[in-house]
């Protein structure tokens, strides 16, 4: 067997005796995951997404859901399914997993058969949730997605629908393009309007939990303007503070000058270094001192103007050339056409 299926495969199996009968596999679909994985040039992919701190977050996600008998679950950024299918064993409800990822939802149905678990392969921000019920919306995978889709996202869904959402301070993934600083950055963006916010440790990030409960309120803070720009420090509120001077750089090496400082004070080029003796002073001058440059050109520089002149002379009569020989091949050619149409 596969080294990496060995090293997969045992773990699984000591979730599949977890007491709250939530593992990832059942024993059907813990074969059907090994051979989907065998000749996929997404393996990796495959077990990393059931990797031992990937079973820890959604097993510690799933004993601090507390909704009672849900009729339907969407699970955002869902992979290959894992989490839904431990979703589905705790509640034996329908639950959809989407994902972009086309391929995971074409591996999760080989693994899951459809009317167990059903996967949808498109962005969660299209998902249609205005018009789609559901009791929970879950997702650990809030540091793949863009902060202001998930904001837009939460915004318009349905009111009574509950929200549990994982991030995390994991910066070395290229695909976290949405991590948190902390919990207290995380809970802060949400637009929810009540919620409980746990924290799991990990050696090399945290992983971040909010769970929207209905009733239940942490913590609030008064909304902050918050510029994104390097150089924020530098601004000021109008009619509060007098500006001097606007110049700056952007903090990427372009930097910018003060319109008035810039015709005040111009240091495009250094007027004492510069000598304009003898250059004229406007156009008129300028065409008046050209109108006096003339040019002989050697004997030479004759003979060369002169055979390029007659190849170019030359080059000209054979464009012309084969230009009325095409035109003669085509009347040609019409011409026995028509004379065959007229049968003579």
């Amino acid at each position: 067997m596969d080294k990496h299926i060995l090293e997969i495969k045992i773990p699984i199996e000591d979730n599949l005796e977890d007491s709250l009968n939530i593992g990832i596999f059942d024993d059907e679909q813990l074969k059907r995951f090994v051979e989907s994985a065998l000749f996929n040039p997404h393996s990796f992919s495959m077990y990393n997404s059931i990797n031992d701190n990937q079973r820890r977050c959604k097993k510690w996600l799933l004993e601090r859901v507390s909704i009672q008998s849900p009729e339907s679950i969407l699970v955002l950024g869902g992979w290959y399914g894992g989490l839904a299918a431990m979703l589905k064993r705790k509640y034996d409800c329908l639950v959809r997993s989407i994902d972009t990822d086309p391929d995971c939802k074409r591996v999760g149905r080989k693994i899951y058969i459809d009317d167990y678990i059903q996967f949808r392969s498109l962005d969660f921000i299209d998902y249609p949730i205005q018009n789609k019920y559901h009791n929970l919306i879950v997702s650990t995978s809030c540091e793949h997605f863009k902060r202001e889709d998930l904001i837009e996202f939460i915004n318009k869904t349905p009111k009574g629908i509950s929200f549990c959402l994982q991030s995390n301070n994991y910066y070395g993934i290229e695909e976290h393009i949405n991590c948190s600083d902390s919990l207290e950055d995380f809970v802060k963006y949400l637009p929810l309007h009540s919620m409980l916010a746990v924290e799991l440790e990990f050696e090399k990030y945290k992983r971040d939990q909010q769970k929207s409960n209905g009733s239940q309120l942490i913590k609030y803070e008064n909304p902050e303007v918050n510029i994104s720009y390097k150089g924020r420090d530098s601004l000021s509120v109008l009619g509060q503070n007098k500006v001097s001077d606007f110049s700056g750089d952007t903090g990427s090496g372009l930097n910018y000058r003060d319109y008035k400082d810039a015709f005040t004070n111009s240091c495009l080029i250094d007027t004492g270094a510069f000598k304009d003796n003898g250059r004229p002073r406007d156009i008129n001058s300028l065409e008046a001192s050209r109108t006096n440059i003339s040019y002989q050109l050697s004997e030479q520089d004759q003979k060369k103007l002169l055979i390029q002149q007659l190849r170019d002379k030359k080059e000209e009569e054979q464009r012309i050339q084969r230009l009325s020989d095409y035109d003669n091949k085509s009347f040609n050619a019409y011409d026995r056409i028509h004379q065959r149409l007229l049968n003579r």
